[in-house]
């Protein structure tokens, strides 16, 4: 999947294509939205977990590493990063609500961390390799909609 922020445009990547763990998820990419070509701006989100089954994985494809919060963090504003995929404790499980399709983009309100409760965003920010962190989920928040279409 391709997956770009609503707010700012920009694809959502791996910070210099990276493959290390803890490396930063940003947002980045003067081509915006109608690109995310590179590898590390290319996402599969793996369903299925969780009690319920309604939480996915979601894994980068350049690393083969999933979406985490640093070091598992819970808490308000931790950096979102990738990771080797593990059995977490819920910090790499994340539950994203539809909202709506335009042209092509499947458009998603939230992506929720199971472990902390909080949701990715990109902290109202339109700047180039800006880390995304979490923050509490907000239905208004148009730094936590985000767009995606398979690659």
């Amino acid at each position: 999947m391709l997956w770009a922020s609503s707010q700012s445009g920009m694809c959502i990547g791996v910070e210099n294509g990276t493959q290390d763990d803890e490396a930063s998820v940003v947002q980045s990419g003067i081509e915006t939205q109608t690109h995310c070509s590179w590898e590390h701006e290319k996402w599969a989100f793996v369903s299925g977990y969780g009690s319920d089954g309604s939480w996915h994985k979601i894994v980068n494809r350049n690393s083969g590493k999933c979406l985490d919060t640093y070091q598992g963090g819970t808490n308000l504003a931790a950096e979102i990063v990738q990771n080797t995929c593990t059995d977490s404790g819920g910090s790499q499980l994340w539950h994203v609500t539809y909202d709506s399709t335009n042209n092509g983009w499947m458009y998603y309100r939230y992506i929720e961390n199971q472990k902390s409760g909080y949701c990715v965003d990109n902290r109202s920010d339109n700047t180039d390799e800006l880390a995304l962190w979490q923050a509490i989920c907000h239905e208004s928040a148009l730094a936590q909609l985000f767009r995606l279409r398979g690659a």
